[in-house]
């Protein structure tokens, strides 16, 4: 979609994201752009922060998530984050896992990486505003009509049995409710959960950015109350269809920013 908005005469998007790209990444980008001119910067993250915290083993015992609702609570003092980028390696202590030795994100671990989601989005926040720099916060969307993936890790039966009766339902709203449990429980969580975009939404009031909900105001599929599954190829990425369809959404607060008017 950053293609599709670069395509406008009047504006120039360069986009930095990258794969595997999370949340941790995009502060440290955040502050490397400060010789760099421009005049907005559009943050769209959050599945990756999940994924990577299964596949890295990330916040993996009691001490671990202590830490980090501790580390996400001190980080909102200046000091504490200074201090923090210079002493600690900006994603925590991962810790490499063989495909048989990982488990389903425990409550723990999703907390602290929602936390941690939340933090880093404050932290981007304020590297942008302090330069005078508007900012824009996406919620991340996903395909709720794909099966979970997890299907042979704990938890599986019950996310595929919520998935089975989301795709079964007759009504939307029996079906949005069934397949966003079975999103939220899937033991390999390469989608955001809801908590994500609820965390996004949040850092959005509290900080005064600009925000951009494409989880609620993406076209809807008619069998639930979620983006269209023609938005995606797959869990996460969009189709052609679907870029275009986040373009429309940003474009308007884009060009509304950029030109000092009201978005419509």
């Amino acid at each position: 979609f950053a293609a599709i908005l670069d395509a406008r005469p009047d504006i120039e998007v360069v986009n930095l994201g990258a794969p595997a790209m999370d949340s941790f990444e995009l502060v440290r980008l955040a502050a490397q752009l400060s010789p760099v001119p421009h005049d907005l910067l559009v943050v769209y993250t959050g599945h990756n922060d999940y994924g990577n915290t299964w596949f890295q083993g990330r916040f993996g015992d009691i001490g671990a998530g202590i830490t980090a609702r501790l580390d996400a609570a001190l980080s909102r003092t200046q000091l504490y984050s200074r201090l923090r980028a210079m002493l600690r390696p900006p994603t925590g202590s991962p810790v490499p896992l063989g495909p048989g030795d990982r488990r389903a994100l425990d409550p723990r671990q999703r907390q602290a990486t929602t936390d941690n989601l939340a933090r880093n989005l404050r932290r981007i926040a304020w590297i942008s505003q302090r330069r005078g720099v508007p900012v824009v916060l996406v919620t991340p969307a996903s395909n709720l009509f794909v099966r979970p993936q997890g299907r042979d890790h704990g938890g599986a039966d019950s996310a595929v049995a919520h998935w089975k009766a989301g795709m079964q339902a007759s009504d939307p709203a029996v079906a949005t409710m069934e397949l966003r449990a079975a999103r939220d429980l899937d033991p390999i969580p390469l989608r955001a959960p809801g908590e994500a975009a609820e965390a996004v939404r949040s850092v959005a009031r509290e900080t005064g950015a600009l925000l951009v909900d494409a989880e609620r105001h993406l076209p809807r599929d008619p069998r639930a109350d979620a983006p269209a599954a023609t938005l995606f190829v797959d869990l996460v990425h969009f189709s052609a269809e679907g870029h275009e369809a986040m373009a429309r959404l940003l474009e308007p607060v884009v060009v509304a920013t950029l030109t000092g008017t009201e978005a419509p």
